[in-house]
């Protein structure tokens, strides 16, 4: 058996679908499994080359198509691509997010040794259509979460008994051994927060909610350091008024020493499939200050916040209302008011991480490769 990971755009900076691609199939080969990585795309600085060394030290056979040619000549290589290595071989390819799951159908229409299994990440917009056309050729789904799968069942119109919760996972062994604790014996309380500067990410309210603070003499001490770049970054750092570090993009290894030396990440997204940056901190061991969304309810275990609750206390850190920039305030300001109780928060979250293992994520992976053709 041949596992095929079919994904628009590759790299090995950054997280997201990415990183999910770039881990999973990086376990799989390390437990035995014949892996390849169809790349679509490449963003630039990250070349062929570049490929084949992560190929190489990997195990992993990473494979770019050029960025040259055209939407239907990408398709046409990927069809001649799996016809080649499917000759002898069962192959399971796995489409990642909305032009992979389409390339990955429309190169294999008359291949009859083709499992197809669409990995949902999450917070699709105008799927309806796609989904609908695809149905017919997913032999199974794999979403990333309790709350995707739903979407996929009642919105997108997906079997339920086709579709199985693969969380994603992060290698909590590495990133444990790589989490020398960094954090100096210092007054002032960190905060980090990592990701893309966009719309969903809803960080201008934990910048505003950390400006306010400080303007009102509130949070003496503490710093609060963003890591990642995007369209938002200029505005951010206006509404920042001076208060907040930008760190810009950083490789993922960076990511983890800041996260290791921070003492607390903020997550103020609107929404999420399952993300990464939450599980590798959950595995590095940070006390952590959440929206109330469903996703990360669902990975932390904490109830809804009712309407009346400004916010909530929770062992892992706090929780707050997505689109209050009050809750957030007071989220913020708890956990920088009671800096003795956030060691024990840590112990919390790293408690929390075994569930959600890149081991455990590759089986669920391999299970779906078995699935009898409908």
């Amino acid at each position: 058996m041949k596992y095929i990971h079919v994904i628009e755009s590759f790299s090995l900076e950054g997280g997201g679908v990415k990183s999910v691609v770039e881990d999973v199939s990086k376990q799989m080969a390390k437990d035995g499994d014949d892996v390849y990585v169809l790349a679509m795309s490449v963003p630039e600085g990250f070349t062929v080359q570049s490929m084949k060394e992560w190929s190489r030290t990997t195990g992993v056979h990473g494979e770019v198509i050029s960025t040259s040619q055209s939407w239907w000549q990408s398709i046409r290589y990927v069809h001649r691509r799996i016809k080649e290595l499917c000759r002898e071989d069962d192959c399971c390819l796995y489409l990642h997010l909305k032009r992979g799951v389409l390339c990955g159908i429309l190169a294999t229409l008359e291949m009859k040794n083709i499992r197809r299994v669409e990995v949902y990440h999450s917070g699709y917009m105008n799927y309806k259509l796609q989904a609908f056309l695809c149905r017919p050729f997913i032999d199974q789904y794999l979403s990333v979460s309790k709350e995707g799968k739903e979407q996929l069942v009642r919105q997108f119109g997906a079997k339920e008994s086709k579709v199985k919760v693969a969380y994603n996972g992060v290698d909590v062994e590495k990133l444990r051994a790589m989490a020398t604790d960094l954090r100096p014996d210092r007054q002032n309380v960190r905060l980090l927060t990592v990701g893309r500067l966009a719309y969903q990410k809803n960080i201008f309210l934990s910048v505003e909610a950390f400006a306010r603070l400080k303007e009102a003499g509130k949070a003496v001490g503490a710093e609060y350091l963003i890591a990642g770049d995007g369209p938002d970054r200029q505005e951010l750092e206006e509404k920042a008024k001076g208060q907040v570090t930008f760190l810009g993009m950083i490789g993922r290894d960076q990511v983890y020493s800041h996260i290791t030396s921070a003492d607390v990440v903020v997550f103020p997204s609107l929404w999420e499939g399952n993300s990464i940056a939450l599980l590798e901190t959950l595995a590095i061991g940070c006390a952590l200050v959440v929206t109330d969304i469903p996703s990360f309810r669902e990975v932390l275990g904490n109830n809804p916040l009712t309407d009346t609750e400004l916010f909530r206390p929770e062992p892992f850190g706090a929780v707050f209302h997505k689109d209050r920039v009050e809750s957030c305030m007071a989220a913020l300001e708890y956990v920088c008011t009671h800096q003795a109780e956030l060691p024990a928060m840590r112990n919390v979250v790293a408690r929390l991480a075994d569930n959600f293992t890149v081991v455990k994520q590759a089986e669920v992976y391999r299970q779906a490769a078995t699935i009898k053709k409908s």
